[in-house]
């Protein structure tokens, strides 16, 4: 009985766009669990990738949207003049401030709504449009138009769609009062195409793009339009 529960479908093919996800629970895993979803060995295997891209610059702007626990903060604060990190969980935001990082303010807004009068050199988006409904990231991403500096660049990392990054998936994880009771957190994600994904940088030259091996995950390196 409870492995029939447990293999429950969760997983469901929106070719349509007819799902969305409820931002609401995606904000209750992170503020319960403070999980960077997958381990320490594959962070450092994705912040080894995302380090190739910055320039010999050491006083970097940086703004990193969806920022969690501020680990790209720690990563990369010996090329930082001033980094800003934007989350929703209130719990990944604690946890970045207990860094006490030099140079480095952590706020808790919506990453998506997010916008400054200020220019940044690099802007994150790290593992954040899956959370993400298209509507918002529409938004988010003319927002960063307006932040980005006029050589600056856009480092986007998104988890591609599917066996061949040709389908777009919704996991909409609301498990009954059982798997509630052993600890089972509702949880939910969208995962887009490559062609979905390249369709919201219409505003922005794509430069560079890359794949982390074994992880999943599509690297883009965005610039303003000439």
């Amino acid at each position: 009985m409870l492995k029939k529960i447990i293999s429950h479908k969760w997983w469901y093919n929106d070719q349509d766009k007819n799902l969305v996800i409820n931002d609401a629970i995606v904000k209750n895993y992170f503020n319960k669990t403070r999980s960077l979803v997958f381990d320490n060995k594959n962070a450092l295997k994705e912040e080894q990738v995302l380090e190739k891209y910055f320039n010999k610059n050491k006083n970097l702007k940086i703004l990193d949207l969806g920022c969690g626990n501020g680990r790209l903060a720690q990563r990369f604060n010996k090329s930082i003049d001033y980094y800003l990190g934007i989350d929703f969980s209130q719990s990944m935001i604690e946890d970045a401030k207990k860094l006490c990082l030099k140079n480095c303010e952590f706020i808790c807004e919506k990453a998506e709504s997010f916008i400054i009068d200020q220019k940044f050199d690099i802007i994150f988006v790290v593992g954040l449009m899956t959370y993400l409904n298209d509507d918002l990231i529409e938004v988010m991403f003319s927002n960063i138009k307006f932040m980005l500096n006029k050589n600056g660049i856009v480092i986007v990392r998104n988890v591609k769609a599917g066996a061949n990054g040709s389908t777009r998936n919704v996991y909409k994880r609301n498990p009954g009062w059982i798997l509630r009771l052993i600890g089972v957190i509702p949880y939910e994600i969208i995962r887009r195409s490559s062609s979905e994904t390249k369709s919201f940088f219409k505003e922005f030259n794509i430069v560079s793009e890359a794949t982390i091996n074994q992880m999943g995950y599509s690297i883009y390196i965005l610039k303003h339009k000439n």
